[in-house]
């Protein structure tokens, strides 16, 4: 009797405990981020502050929360700013490079008529982290570190990587959970009446 050779574990199942402990890990930060939501306004080193001024939805079609937030740059971004926007939830150890220089494409085209802002949800990321990776990507758009988690709750956000787009009254058009390409970007910009 013969038996078969054996075959060689396949890729995917090299790197399955890979990708479960990255899940697990992303999971985590993110229970710990809003864990850590404060009341009201929250400051960050360097200055950055975010103040959630009203509640909202976290779904495709309802209104956002109101908030006002200063980037790592120093700039101010009030939302909803009565021009569509989109928020990248990210961390920049994650390095979202592809969704970040697509949203640097599409805020250098579009200019003034799009809010194009980063929230970096790591608590312990340093702003010199954040820094470099802006740097990387040649993003113009603004930073925000939002070390209390007071946007990614609420936002609803429970995955790095997430995308919230609003038109000009704040209504959220668009939501993701995943790296979004710059075709689905613009798509959903388009919704939102860019």
């Amino acid at each position: 009797m013969t038996r078969a050779p054996r075959r060689a574990p396949s890729r995917m199942r090299r790197r399955w405990p890979w990708l479960a402990v990255a899940g697990v890990a992303t999971a985590a930060l993110l229970v710990v981020a809003v864990a850590r939501i404060g009341q009201g306004g929250q400051a960050s080193p360097g200055g950055q502050a975010i103040s959630v001024q009203r509640a909202g939805g976290a779904q495709v079609g309802q209104q956002a929360a109101a908030f006002t937030a200063t980037t790592s740059a120093g700039g101010r971004v009030t939302l909803p700013a009565g021009k569509p926007a989109v928020l990248l939830f990210m961390a920049a150890w994650c390095e979202p490079l592809l969704e970040a220089s697509a949203l640097d494409r599409i805020e250098r085209q579009a200019g003034s008529r799009v809010v194009v802002l980063a929230v970096d949800v790591d608590p312990s990321e340093p702003a010199e982290d954040l820094r470099r990776f802006a740097g990387k990507v040649g993003a113009r758009y603004g930073f925000v570190q939002d070390r209390q988690g007071a946007l990614a709750a609420a936002f609803g956000v429970r995955a790095l990587d997430s995308t919230v787009v609003l038109d000009a009254a704040g209504r959220i058009v668009y939501r993701d959970a995943a790296p979004t390409g710059e075709a689905m970007l613009r798509s959903a910009l388009a919704k939102a009446g860019l």
